[in-house]
Parts: C-alpha cells; structure tokens; sequence
C-alpha cells in the first residue's frame, strides 16, 4: 500500500488531477462548479465486465448529462488502450489513461491482496464534494448503475 493512498468518501473533496483521454488531456479541477461527475474506476481495460458496465453508461449518458453531470472512465493502462476501448463500445465520454495508477491511489482505489485490482464508482457534484462512493473487488458489483443515477437525480433536483 502506497503512503499517498487516501480513502475518498462520502463529504470529501474529490482529489484533483490530471491525465491524458481520449479527448485530449483532462484536468479535473475544469469541472468544478460547472458539473457534477460521475468518475467510474475499471478494473483492466481489458476486463469484459468493466467493459460491459463502461457500455451501460453509454447507454445512461444522455440521462447522466442531462442531469447537469458529465462521465469519465479511468483506466490503468496507455493512452492506446484507452482508445481500444472507446472504440468498442462507442463512448461519447473520455476514456482516461492513468498508466501508473496515481489517480488509483488518490481515490483509494487499491488492490485487494495486493494483486486484484478493485473497480469504483463515484459521483462528484458540482462543487466538487463526493456523494456517491463505491468500492468492489467482485467484478460484477463494480457499478450500481441504478444507484448512481438516483443519486445523479437527488444532486441535480438538490441544485434547482
């Protein structure tokens, strides 16, 4: 474990940082106080069912933005991989590349036994604040999609 590894949850301030995606570098701290985020941590790029869950929010997206929240998915792996990966599955988001697993790190994002690489889901509103935190080492419960969308909801009728 990393003396850098923070447990981000539910009232924190999400960590900033800044990594490069499929559309061009994305720093963080651009979407405070002008959306809401929903950051979905995979486990592989190639992992099939972090795939499948990356594909529902596709499938959830107009809902999510319309909601006032955009989706970034952070992958630890290349820049290439990430884009292997918007590809298949058509994402209308960035796919993020975080090669050395920093923003891992900074979210609390480890690996159980030091060698399962845990998936997350969290939503981040529009100042910034962390009020969805979800951790999984089973790769089927890595994302609650009907969990993050009520919260996307309560955060967005919260601001009206």
């Amino acid at each position: 474990m990393s003396s850098t590894r923070q447990l981000v949850d539910v009232g924190d301030f999400a960590p900033e940082f800044r990594l490069p995606s499929t559309h061009g570098e994305i720093a963080f701290v651009d979407y405070r106080g002008r959306r809401g985020t929903v950051l979905y941590f995979i486990r592989e790029f190639g992992c099939m069912t972090c795939q499948m869950h990356a594909l529902s929010l596709v499938k959830a997206h107009a809902q999510i933005t319309e909601s006032g929240f955009d989706v970034l998915v952070i992958g630890g792996g290349t820049e290439t991989d990430a884009s292997k990966m918007a590809q298949r599955i058509k994402a209308p988001f960035p796919i993020l590349a975080d090669r050395e697993r920093s923003v891992y790190d900074r979210y609390g994002v480890d690996k159980a036994l030091q060698i399962i690489q845990r998936s997350a889901a969290f939503v981040v509103d529009v100042d910034g604040r962390v009020s969805y935190a979800h951790r999984s080492t089973n790769p089927a419960a890595g994302l609650n999609l009907p969990d993050i969308l009520e919260q996307v909801r309560q955060s967005s009728t919260a601001t009206l």
